[in-house]
């Protein structure tokens, strides 16, 4: 059984990110909401969501390496297209009110 990691992933802008456009607006942004439903119905996110100052976001994976989770990343139409790039952290969970 392979052991299972949290890593924080902050979505920033990419090198294509329209700056006059704001985040929901930006072409190809709904590919990346698939992308994480995908992710979370897999139930590889355990969550995420977009900085509500259009900076990007934050997203929280479980995976069982840093190279297993950039396989999964490099799906991502957005990165691929250059619209969001990624910096991934290892991540403890510390503190969590369910």
């Amino acid at each position: 059984m392979n052991r299972v990691a949290t890593f924080a992933v902050l979505y920033l802008r990419g090198p294509n990110w329209d700056d006059s456009l704001p985040f929901h607006e930006q072409p190809g942004v709904v590919r990346h909401r698939d992308f994480l439903a995908a992710a979370h119905e897999a139930g590889t996110l355990v969550f995420g969501g977009p900085f509500l100052d259009d900076a990007g976001g934050l997203a929280v994976y479980g995976a069982a390496s840093v190279e297993e989770l950039e396989s999964v990343l490099a799906t991502d139409a957005t990165v691929i297209d250059g619209l969001l790039r990624y910096e991934i952290h290892p991540y403890a969970i510390a503190f969590r009110n369910d």
